[in-house]
């Protein structure tokens, strides 16, 4: 059990609930005034304690499951057959995602249900706050199908959909004076990439839940003309951005392993976001490996985003190739492992995505 500090100070009768908490940051609660997102933050001595990640129930039948499910055939047969049994709670998801705690405002029906259907379908992190007395629950996207929209490959939804992704609002951080970091392994160009641009995307989204990154690091292996790159970036965001056209390392304590940057440049207090995706699946796992046994890249970490190159997956068909054979030496091959990374990373209190 963590426990972090908590600043904010109750101004107003009219309290609108938005929370995200990492288990090793100063990520709480906020109450804010009915007036706006101003609000005054003092040291009123008030703890927050994580008390763990509860995966749904939806997350937890696929975890369970999925050595059964998964399948290296083009269709992904049974996995769909699965995901069409699971029709309802696809469906609660995608209209709810965005918010899931609208759910609860926007309706009559007993409250109870709600919280029950919402505990069915999206996974949290379960928070206790000693000012209010009151556990609240911290809501991420679940780990089901195989780990991209749900809705993809057996519904409509395209396989680079996006939307599944559950990102926090600047209204979770309430530490003003912390930096934002953005640190992006596999940047590939800034309005284009493989699977659609990566680090558009990241400014774009966090942007609209009103989070500006103070500087973005880019890795990129693929020789790139300079000006294919920078052309496309915004002045804005040029003047804040570092991006090396050289190969991600993996070898610990590199000057080139992403991670040397994040423990020099970052603190504590600071919102961190990364996103590993290289195609090179001994490198990237390697380097997942060293967040998951790091103890301080653990507290520093706040968001990791992160494609598992594995069989087992209809991606197989759609880009990644056959990796059966390929993957037989390689640590954690197959998605079972896929989703044991992601749930062991919630649970070190890293709100992990599976990526695109």
């Amino acid at each position: 059990m963590i426990k972090i500090s908590r600043s904010v100070r109750f101004l107003a009768v009219c309290v609108v609930f938005t929370a995200w908490v990492s288990v090793h940051k100063i990520h709480v609660v906020e109450e804010k005034e009915c007036r706006g997102n101003n609000f005054l933050q003092e040291d009123d001595g008030c703890e927050v304690t994580v008390l763990g990640y509860v995966p749904s129930s939806w997350e937890r039948s696929w975890m369970q499951n999925i050595s059964r499910w998964k399948s290296d055939d083009r269709g992904w047969k049974t996995g769909c057959e699965q995901m069409q049994r699971d029709k309802e709670y696809l469906q609660f998801f995608e209209k709810f995602s965005s918010d899931p705690l609208r759910l609860i405002n926007e309706t009559d029906i007993v409250k109870d249900k709600q919280h029950e259907r919402l505990r069915q379908v999206f996974s949290f992190h379960r928070m206790y706050d000693s000012c209010s007395g009151k556990e609240n629950f911290l809501y991420i996207e679940p780990l089901v199908s195989f780990l991209r929209h749900p809705g993809a490959v057996c519904f409509s939804k395209h396989v680079q959909d996006k939307s599944y992704l559950m990102l926090p609002s600047s209204s979770s951080i309430i530490n003003k004076g912390a930096k934002k970091y953005f640190f992006d392994v596999g940047a590939s160009i800034y309005v284009a990439g493989l699977g659609g641009d990566s680090q558009k995307w990241f400014v774009d989204n966090y942007r609209s839940q009103g989070i500006e990154f103070d500087h973005i690091f880019g890795w990129e292996a693929k020789p790139t003309k300079p000006s294919k790159q920078w052309n496309s970036v915004p002045p804005d965001i040029k003047r804040k951005s570092s991006w090396y056209n050289i190969p991600a390392s993996s070898e610990k304590g590199h000057p080139d392993n992403p991670w040397s940057f994040v423990r020099e440049i970052a603190r504590k207090e600071d919102f961190v976001v990364v996103k590993i995706d290289i195609d090179t699946p001994e490198v990237e796992i390697m380097l997942v490996m060293q967040l998951l046994e790091d103890e301080i890249l653990l507290g520093l970490v706040d968001e990791f985003y992160f494609e598992h190159h594995v069989h087992g997956n209809p991606m197989q068909f759609r880009g990644w190739g056959n990796l059966r054979r390929k993957n037989e030496n390689m640590l954690h091959p197959g998605i079972e492992h896929s989703y044991k990374i992601f749930q062991l990373l919630r649970e070190k209190g890293v709100r992990a995505h599976s990526w695109v």
